[in-house]
């Protein structure tokens, strides 16, 4: 099965990201195609994990937390981050796979 995950920044480290990857992972494990659809985070800390594909949006969205968290995600929304991820889900579209989504946020 054909699994995407949308995911605020992955690095640095948070808990919802932590999850994700964890998730990914696991999915990868059992066989399914797996893929993560992300902002830019902090340029430095880009990793790669194995067996997933990571798709880097062009927006970028800064990792913070708490009430600046939710406003830096409104501001990504705002600057065209919403198109730019229905885009990338777009190109992983094929009728033929089964596809699941899952948004991950706070």
């Amino acid at each position: 099965m054909r699994v995407c995950l949308v995911s605020e920044p992955l690095f640095p480290l948070s808990g919802t990201s932590s999850r994700t990857i964890n998730l990914a992972k696991a999915l990868a494990q059992r066989g399914h195609e797996v893929y993560i659809i992300t902002p830019r985070g902090d340029i430095s800390s880009r990793k790669t994990i194995p067996h997933v594909r990571i798709r880097w949006l062009k927006a970028f969205m800064p990792q913070s937390f708490g009430s600046r968290r939710r406003n830096n995600f409104l501001k990504f929304l705002a600057r065209g981050g919403l198109i730019q991820i229905a885009s990338e889900i777009m190109k992983l579209y094929d009728p033929s796979i089964p596809t699941i989504v899952h948004y991950v946020n706070y």
